[in-house]
């Protein structure tokens, strides 16, 4: 429909869905149709520039507002917290890198950014702001402001391309001071019993003449326990006399504390302390990062995080895997077929072994009865009616002594033409001395239509257009239905 409103180039689309089990989605469920109107703002300024050793210099950055309109255009200005430039003055009293003349005076903070709101006066096309950026003497690395517009009125539309810009200060003072890790050695036997410890050397070079702060990081991407897990299993290695007998900082999921090399000091150590056991297990990975040094220094590209291996020597683990029949039909008619599953063990062990089987996701057939009453395709009534992460899971035990056990999976049968269907699932959570195969971890059954092919609906057609003219869509059923759809 036409109207008189300034607004973003929008779009209708248009989905065809399933029909219970009457008609399948074809290839093409979906159609859109673009509604081209509106003005668009955008950012612009110049690249990059040295920062200086003194005083400071102003980049003007023009916002443009295309097409122009009648009445004003208010919207938000940030700078984005993903900049690695200082904003103005840190909570540590930092020097600021950087600052925007004559618009941010009582900030109005939006967190994590700051923001304020900014006007386009009417029937005008663009403004102009100043960002101001200070010189100092410190050897750092090149800095990024990187201003947004975001919340534009209805009507009017932030571009995709030029709705962010990025300033880059170059470093004029010479290169910062560098921060690095090093493991000696790299990897080592875990050992049956007791501990041993592994030297672990930060250093800086150049020295400076205050301390230097930084996080030191265990890397949740390793592969080793640290200190205790969450179900009691035992520690494979623990940080000594750093983390201390309190709670490591948590960021961004990691396990980090602040450290500190004193003024004049080159190098530091840490003793990284590795657990032994007797459990056949894999090599496992500790990974160590240093983070968020000040601004005259910065963490090596290359050695800023280090791994080390804790090779197993007690013997490989017990291999759990899952098999049954990868395909099937669904056999026409009433009544169900019971597949069997097995799940086995490379070899048996002296304890049981306990773990969950789960239904991924993933998995297109139907399991016992879905929320909008469709049949169901198939159901494994070991599995009870406990979830993990929202999908149905069974808890299973092979008993010590023994490599293998069966369950039953029951295929329901039906004369529905429809698309062959899958059922995917998944081990998990194996003991300690135990590990889920890396190709038969997952077990895919693909449930075959026997029933013909299935009626399917599609869509097609959309366009873009302009307000006021039409934009048609064809839904195609095929074979035709025989009464109304």
């Amino acid at each position: 429909m036409a109207d008189s409103t300034d607004e973003a180039n929008g779009a209708v689309t248009v989905v065809v869905a399933e029909d219970g089990d009457s008609y399948v989605v074809g290839s093409s469920s979906s159609a859109q149709v673009t509604v081209n109107d509106g003005p668009t703002l955008s950012l612009s300024l110049a690249a990059s520039g040295d920062e200086g050793n003194s005083s400071y210099y102003e980049v003007d950055v023009t916002i443009s507002l295309s097409p122009t309109r009648s009445e004003a255009t208010t919207f938000d200005f940030c700078v984005k917290n993903t900049g690695t430039a200082l904003f103005r003055m840190d909570s540590n009293g930092q020097a600021r890198d950087f600052d925007i003349v004559n618009y941010f005076s009582g900030t109005q903070l939006l967190m994590p950014q700051n923001c304020h709101n900014y006007t386009i006066n009417g029937n005008e096309g663009r403004s102009a702001v100043k960002l101001r950026i200070f010189g100092d003497t410190t050897p750092e690395l090149s800095e990024t402001v990187i201003l947004e517009l975001r919340n534009p009125p209805n009507g009017v539309a932030v571009s995709s391309t030029a709705g962010t810009a990025t300033y880059t200060i170059n470093n004029d003072d010479g290169t910062p001071s560098v921060l690095s890790l090093g493991l000696t050695p790299a990897s080592g036997n875990e050992g049956d019993s007791g501990n041993s410890d592994v030297n672990v050397t930060i250093s800086l070079s150049p020295t400076l003449p205050v301390a230097t702060a930084f996080n030191f990081c265990v890397k949740n991407t390793g592969t080793a326990t640290f200190r205790m897990a969450s179900d009691g299993t035992a520690q494979d290695f623990d940080i000594v006399n750093f983390f201390g007998a309190g709670s490591p900082l948590q960021m961004n999921d990691q396990n980090c504390h602040n450290y500190t090399i004193p003024g004049n000091t080159g190098s530091s150590q840490v003793k990284l302390r590795i657990f032994g056991d007797t459990v056949p297990e894999f090599n496992e990975t500790v990974i160590l990062e240093l983070r968020n040094p000040p601004s005259d220094v910065a963490v090596s590209p290359t050695a800023g995080t280090a791994t080390y291996t804790i090779n197993t020597d007690d013997g490989t683990p017990s291999i759990l895997s899952i098999s049954g029949t990868a395909i099937d039909s669904e056999r026409s008619g009433g009544g169900g077929f019971r597949h069997l599953i097995f799940q086995r063990l490379s070899r048996s062990r002296s304890t049981d072994t306990t773990f969950f089987l789960c239904l991924k996701n993933t998995s297109t057939a139907t399991f016992r009865r879905a929320s909008g009453g469709k049949a169901r395709d198939f159901d494994i009534s070991s599995f009870g009616d406990l979830k993990i992460n929202g999908q149905p899971c069974g808890r299973y035990t092979i008993p010590a002594g023994s490599r293998i056990m069966s369950f039953g999976m029951t295929v329901d049968k039906d004369n529905t033409r429809e698309l062959d269907e899958t059922v995917i699932l998944e081990l998990r959570n194996p003991p300690e001395g135990v590990a889920v195969s890396s190709t038969a971890g997952t077990f895919t059954h693909t449930i075959v239509n026997d029933d013909g092919a299935p009626r399917t609906i599609t869509i097609t057609g959309g366009t873009a257009v302009t307000e006021g003219t039409g934009a048609q869509f064809t839904v195609n059923a095929s074979p035709a239905p025989s009464a109304k759809l």
